[in-house]
């Protein structure tokens, strides 16, 4: 399919290029819209953050190229993994974002910890290696009250309590 430029412009300003998944621009925009849904339906929504553990020694021992495939098997993952109406984006590095619509803090919890035993399960083959990853969760839910920074902050902060917590674990904040 051929795009225009303007299209491939777009494109890039919302999708993540090495992903294909959306970036941290369209998860603000679908973000809006799922808090006025859970406003509305006076529903509760989570946002779950997760991060790869020692993503930087994969890059350092196996190299970048290796590092790309580690973070395309982890948003398909993802993608495969979540509801059509959950939103999965990339927020950089080898960070993640989740947009749970219409979840409790318990199923948001407990949908966090069946990702992360998926991402253990995950096995990725570099020649004769094999690669295992765990990544570290933290999860936070609102019913229509809290803005989009502090519901960020607040699951990058249980993210960074999983990490100090030993990683490989999901902690709800």
């Amino acid at each position: 399919e051929i795009q225009t430029r303007d299209e491939h412009l777009q494109h890039l300003a919302l999708y993540d290029e090495l992903t294909g998944i959306p970036n941290r621009t369209l998860f603000i925009d679908h973000f809006h819209r799922a808090i006025a849904h859970s406003k509305r339906t006076k529903t509760q929504l989570a946002i779950c953050f997760l991060d790869i553990d020692n993503f930087k020694p994969i890059n350092d021992n196996f190299g970048h190229d290796v590092g790309d495939i580690v973070l395309k098997d982890v948003a398909a993952l993802l993608l495969a993994s979540v509801r059509t109406m959950d939103i999965c984006c990339r927020m950089g590095g080898e960070e993640f974002i989740l947009l749970l619509p219409d979840l409790s803090k318990e199923d948001s919890t407990r949908q966090a910890e069946r990702l992360r035993r998926q991402i253990e399960m995950l096995e990725i083959k570099i020649d004769e290696e094999s690669i295992k990853l765990t990544a570290s969760f933290g999860v936070s839910s609102d019913s229509g009250h809290i803005d989009l920074d502090s519901l960020i902050k607040s699951a990058d902060k249980a993210m960074y309590t999983a990490k100090s917590s030993g990683r490989n674990c999901v902690i709800n904040a």
